[in-house]
């Protein structure tokens, strides 16, 4: 497991857990990591966390507009897909378990 530490300061800190299936495991070398986070932070924050600040599955998780999700990604929150949360404002506590899975589907 690899740790990766957010660069914001003078928050209180939460540790989150990032499950990466599929191809995305493949892409970032690693089916699992956790992340050190300002307590609080939504999903859509940490996504761009992960693709601008640390390079990691960057152009794989993010729209082009940096404001949504690709259209072939599921995401969870502690087994909750976040369509039933708050989207991607859904707030991030320590402990949580962000799962990031490539849907993949054709005719």
């Amino acid at each position: 497991m690899t740790r990766v530490s957010s660069s914001s300061i003078n928050s209180e800190r939460a540790t989150v857990t990032i499950e990466l299936v599929g191809m995305l495991r493949h892409h970032a070398g690693r089916g699992e990591l956790l992340m050190a986070i300002p307590d609080r932070l939504d999903v859509i924050s940490l996504l761009r966390e992960l693709e601008e600040k640390h390079g990691i599955l960057e152009g794989l998780l993010l729209g082009e507009d940096h404001e949504s999700v690709r259209r072939n990604l599921l995401v969870l929150v502690n087994g909750r897909e976040i369509g039933v949360l708050d989207g991607l404002a859904t707030l991030l506590s320590d402990g949580d378990r962000l799962t990031l899975l490539p849907v993949s589907h054709g005719g």
